[in-house]
């Protein structure tokens, strides 16, 4: 056997045995992706299914109270005198409602008069006393106010969900079960009508209290189409169809149609509002509403590294059979060495430029996370977040801290350097009004690195609580990450804490400060801010329990609890482009010119000399440039 045959054998082994191990890291990679998805879809259906079982969970039980309420009148088991004392007995059970009462008909109770007892929620929590009678006439028929009591009367089989409507004597939006009580079993003369009352807010809360991920949501359309729980208020009593009309979503008019007609069923959409890939889930709930949960589908990837590691070595293993593949092939087509040796040195490094090219994009596409960042965009998150702060509190015997709903809206965010960047915007709280007076109202940012601006704005009292707006400018230390320049991320870390460092007060995100909360929407940025050779992934709020190792000269300070610091975060991803013309241009130039200088014939070879130093000082001061930019101990230059 020749020398050539022998070493065309040897790379056909080594192209063989390259190929077998790329097939078989493909096919797992494939397998990888589908069980992450199936894994994925498993996680959606179910927490769909659990959303489902509990609000229906909650309307049953609303609906069996009503119901016994009812028969216990019509049966005679409950006399007129003794309604009061039995609603405050039956409301024990049942801290989550907003309401409960009921409304005899016209000289019923007494003759020619009205009664009506209601218990509902105060501002604190605490059920109170109201006589509907006296705040107007329910049996009035020309007043809108009194419809409810109207619908209930005409009710088929006497029971009838209804809302969302305003309650004029709660002040507030409201979700109502009711149920006709009657004169006797024969059911033929109607005595009033027993009701149990949630508002959209409670109603809102229970649906948001499951985890559906960052960028999910949950939602309850009515039998009419309209929204009666959503994340974004501004959705709540409008229609899923005028919605999909004005997003011309043809499929969200579908999913609309398939709820109102009571079925259960997901499909595979783009969210018309978030412009993601999702999974919408819808299931029929016991009043006749519909229950729907729309997940991200790309919620298997939120662990990239998981991901791109198997790619990484796809690639790394493609690329030697690949270049045994090339060289073969050149020295089949043409048997010179020379022409061999060339077309093997431009096969290489073509397929290593495309490595590089691929995995930037993937590096750009699935950038790294941090496991431990926890992200709050829904009440179950912080109250998640929290369970901590109350199994501390609950320990020490302590009274559970009051929550102070923060915001915060940038307008500007300027990097000097990759270690700092001015940053300015609002920060807005809101302070309940039974807030002792000795708790200092204000905010103190911690990482501020120089001379900052805070100016209070406004502050405005309001139903429950007291709004306060700062405007802020300030200088902010950052961490950087730049061991993957040019393809690194930055995070903008906003750390607010309370001026009072008291054991009394935590800090909650103002979820009901922002029409969505979705990290991908970039809540909390105005649509005007532009960042140079930066753009902005994501924004959220986060919790970190930071451990200062100091009670700050008191033992009743926030810092010896367990209370997280509220922090709010930018991150940020490097324009890959600016660096690439800034940098690695250069070099490729100066590269070209070196090559050229050696293949050029020069009778005095220290001109030679003279352009290669010239050409290496250009270098020298490009990356003592870089190396002053990026300003970290992990980057070292040596520079002769």
């Amino acid at each position: 056997m020749s020398r050539k045959r022998h070493y065309f054998f040897l790379l056909l082994i080594i192209g063989l045995v390259n190929g077998l191990v790329t097939i078989y890291l493909a096919y797992h990679f494939v397998q990888g992706i589908r069980e992450t998805k199936n894994a994925s879809f498993q996680f959606a259906r179910n927490n769909a299914d659990q959303i489902s079982e509990k609000v229906n969970h909650e309307l049953r039980r609303m609906k069996k109270l009503a119901d016994q309420f009812s028969k216990d009148l019509t049966h005679g088991f409950i006399e007129s005198y003794q309604v009061r004392d039995r609603i405050q007995n039956d409301i024990k059970d049942f801290p989550e409602i907003f309401g409960f009462g009921l409304a005899f008909a016209r000289g019923v109770y007494q003759p020619d008069k009205l009664y009506a007892p209601f218990y509902k929620k105060d501002k604190k929590g605490k059920f109170e006393f109201i006589q509907v009678e006296e705040a107007y006439d329910y049996t009035d028929d020309a007043l809108d106010a009194a419809t409810w009591y109207r619908n209930a009367l005409s009710a088929p089989n006497g029971v009838l969900w209804t809302g969302p409507s305003f309650g004029k004597a709660t002040q507030a939006w409201l979700i109502d079960y009711m149920a006709l009580f009657y004169e006797d079993d024969r059911r033929e003369v109607i005595n009033g009508v027993v009701y149990i009352t949630h508002t959209l807010e409670t109603l809102t809360d229970l649906v948001q209290s499951i985890d559906v991920g960052e960028e999910g949501f949950s939602y309850i359309v009515s039998e009419t189409g309209e929204y009666i729980a959503h994340p974004n208020a501004a959705m709540v009593q409008k229609s899923i169809f005028e919605t999909a009309d004005e997003l011309g979503s043809s499929q969200l008019r579908e999913i609309g149609e398939r709820a109102l007609r009571g079925e259960t069923f997901h499909v595979k959409s783009t969210d018309p509002s978030t412009k993601r890939p999702t999974w919408t889930f819808h299931r029929p709930l016991d009043s006749g509403w519909s229950l729907g949960v729309v997940f991200d589908r790309t919620i298997g990837q939120k662990r990239p590294h998981a991901f791109v590691r198997p790619l990484i070595g796809i690639v790394l293993s493609a690329i030697p059979l690949l270049t045994v593949l090339a060289v073969a092939l050149l020295f089949r087509w043409n048997r010179s060495l020379e022409f061999g040796l060339w077309g093997t040195s431009i096969t290489v490094s073509f397929l290593f430029a495309l490595s590089i090219i691929f995995l930037w994009h993937i590096s750009i596409r699935y950038p790294q996370r941090d496991p431990s960042q926890n992200v709050l965009v829904s009440q179950a998150h912080v109250e998640a977040s929290l369970a901590r702060v109350g199994a501390d509190f609950k320990r020490k015997n302590l009274s559970p801290p009051v929550r102070i709903p923060t915001g915060v809206v940038l307008e500007t965010i300027d990097f000097s350097t990759t270690s700092k960047s001015m940053t300015s915007g609002y920060i807005w709280q809101k302070y309940p009004l039974h807030l002792p007076d000795d708790i200092e109202r204000g905010i103190l940012l911690t990482d501020v690195v120089d001379e900052h601006e805070i100016e209070e704005l406004y502050r405005v009292r309001e139903k429950e609580h007291e709004l306060i707006v700062w405007f802020f400018r300030t200088p902010l230390r950052q961490r950087p990450t730049v061991e993957t320049f040019p393809l690194d991320e930055g995070t903008i870390r906003l750390q607010i804490w309370p001026r009072t460092l008291s054991s009394q007060i935590v800090l909650v995100p103002d979820l009901d400060g922002y029409e969505f909360m979705f990290p991908s929407q970039q809540p909390g940025l105005v649509d005007t801010l532009v960042l140079r050779s930066w753009r902005v992934q994501r924004t959220f709020f986060s919790y970190r329990y930071d451990h200062y190792h100091a009670n700050f000269g008191s033992r009743n300070l926030i810092r010896e609890r367990e209370i997280p610091d509220l922090y709010f975060n930018v991150i940020v991803q490097r324009s890959v482009l600016s660096p690439i013309i800034a940098y690695a241009v250069p070099m490729v130039v100066v590269a070209a010119l070196l090559f050229a200088t050696l293949i050029i014939r020069a009778e005095n070879s220290f001109n030679i000399l003279g352009h290669t130093a010239s050409l290496f000082f250009v270098l020298a001061i490009s990356q003592v440039a870089l190396r002053g930019y990026l300003a970290v101990p992990q980057v070292v230059y040596l520079v002769f």
